[in-house]
């Protein structure tokens, strides 16, 4: 027993043990599996930007090019660019969205923060940020 400055006496330790409750919820919610669908649905969307932007990209001559007499793009697909940046919007907004579901759905044990999300929120606003500036 202690003695508190108050002058109420307080016990500092019970020996009784700790009662867990069972856990009830045995298979995964609606918030789970969309958890795990938007995971997937961003990096399927990151390769298709990454695909877009090398489609856009300014070709280098090659052998066969000056072979054929193949003529090259001297600039940027700027119609494949704009989408790109469309589609980094959507990464960007979407990866919000479901980090926010993350964040509310932290109560199981089990239950951890996507990395994907917090990777493509970067990401997209390096993107954007780089398209605004050239």
């Amino acid at each position: 027993m202690v003695i508190s400055i108050f002058g109420g006496r307080e016990k500092m330790y019970s020996h009784k043990p700790i009662k867990y409750r069972e856990e009830r919820r045995k298979k995964p919610d609606i918030i789970c599996y969309w958890l795990q669908f938007a995971v997937f649905i961003i990096w399927l969307a990151i390769f298709a930007f990454l695909a877009l932007l090398n489609a856009a990209s300014v070709r280098e001559e090659t052998f066969f090019d000056r072979l054929l007499k193949v003529e090259n793009r001297k600039i940027p697909d700027t119609h494949l660019l704009n989408i790109a940046f469309y589609l980094l919007i959507f990464i960007f907004v979407f990866s919000f969205i479901s980090l926010l579901f993350n964040f509310t759905r932290l109560k199981r044990a089990t239950d951890r923060i996507y990395k994907s999300f917090i990777f493509s929120i970067v990401g997209s606003v390096i993107g954007i940020i780089l398209y605004l500036i050239k």
